[in-house]
């Protein structure tokens, strides 16, 4: 009665309306499980969402079994109906937890692998840099190099604090600036 919101004085639902009160995603499996149950003299057990009068969703997990004539035919069902919806969501807050963890993981093991490779590339840059002052061209990309290096290097950085879950400062940005920092490279794809 708790469970599923009847009240004491309500009649025993038919086997219809219990169905109608199953959630519309594990019907199927429901009905396969009550088929089963009535066909088998095996214990059978299954979890699914109900809906309740009040309109709350809850998780249920039924264990029955059918009890039988000695000469055959089918007599009755009895089994325990317990609400798991509690230890659903821990279970399903859990198994997000896990995930992100395993995406934090994967983040830190890019971001290491990315911050070596550009910090190679900085260091290269910072030296043709220091040997190459009049040549406007060479240091026109050499410049857009450094400033993706420096953008990607930001991005590792992130990908660190989030993989090691510490928080972010929030910075303000500059959009105007950001514009005017792709546009030299704009002007080399495009033209």
């Amino acid at each position: 009665l708790q469970i599923h919101g009847y009240r004491e004085q309500d009649t025993p639902p038919t086997r219809q309306e219990y169905l109608a009160i199953v959630h519309p995603d594990d019907r199927d499996s429901y009905e396969t499980y009550w088929n089963s149950l009535t066909a088998t003299r095996l214990p059978l057990a299954i979890r699914y969402r109900i809906k309740t009068p009040f309109g709350t969703e809850r998780w249920v997990s039924a264990m029955s079994r059918s009890l039988w004539r000695d000469s055959g035919p089918l007599i009755g069902i009895e089994g325990v109906t317990q609400d798991i919806t509690e230890l659903t969501l821990a279970e399903e807050q859990v198994r997000q937890s896990l995930k992100m963890d395993a995406i934090g993981r994967l983040a830190g093991g890019i971001a290491h692998d990315l911050n070596n490779t550009l910090t190679v590339i900085q260091m290269s840059c910072h030296l043709i840099e220091s040997q190459v002052h009049n040549v406007d061209f060479v240091q026109s990309q050499l410049t857009a190099i450094q400033s993706a290096t420096e953008r990607s290097s930001r991005l590792t950085k992130q990908l660190l604090m989030y993989s090691r879950k510490q928080i972010l400062k929030p910075t303000l940005l500059d959009v105007n600036d950001c514009i005017r920092n792709f546009v030299p490279l704009l002007k080399q794809m495009v033209g």
